[in-house]
């Protein structure tokens, strides 16, 4: 009788751990956007304040409006596109501006959907990149026709739209500043238990 209510024990707490087990599975499916694409609001009557000259864009995607920065320079040699990371927004990304000041570059940044002042929702990889390539076109074209650099900057989660942006448009550097392999190797990396 012991060793029968032993083994039923057993079998409910097995029973239990895999029921628990693959509900965390469910969330953390149903949560993978969250979990990749960390941005942080802000609202839209926030101030950007840098000490130089600089213009706040919007550009008009596809179910959304992403916000834009440019720091100008009086007379740039060139232009950095740069594409941040998973976490925060362009407030939180902007932190080394001087660099550029000192190199004489123009910086441009975009904030994701769902990051900083930008509107709409991630729904997938390709929209990601087609927002990308939008931002692309929206500040280049003048860069390109006086033949001026431009360098392609990634940061972490930014590598990914950096790598593909490179492969598809004239660019004169591909900077890639902590990239990883995959998402497939990453989510192995940071949830080896999944």
């Amino acid at each position: 009788m012991k060793v029968m209510l032993w083994k039923r024990s057993l079998a409910v707490l097995v029973a239990l751990l895999c029921s628990s087990y693959l509900v965390v599975i469910a969330i953390v499916y149903i949560k993978q956007e969250s979990l990749i694409f960390q941005g942080e609001q802000l609202p839209d009557s926030y101030q950007y304040h840098y000490d130089q000259s600089f213009d706040e864009l919007t550009i008009q995607v596809d179910g959304a409006v992403l916000n834009a920065l440019h720091i100008k320079q009086e007379q740039p040699k060139g232009l950095f596109f740069y594409l941040h990371g998973n976490g925060g927004n362009m407030q939180s990304w902007t932190v080394n501006y001087e660099y550029y000041r000192r190199i004489n570059y123009d910086l441009f940044m975009v904030d994701y959907r769902g990051y900083g002042k930008s509107s709409g929702v991630i729904s997938s990889e390709q929209q990601l990149h087609d927002d990308v390539r939008a931002a692309w076109n929206t500040i280049t074209p003048r860069f390109q026709q006086q033949g001026l650099p431009i360098v392609i900057y990634g940061r972490s989660l930014g590598t990914s739209f950096a790598v593909k942006l490179a492969t598809d448009v004239p660019h004169q550097l591909l900077v890639l500043v902590s990239p990883f392999t995959s998402m497939t190797a990453m989510a192995q990396a940071r949830y080896p238990w999944l």
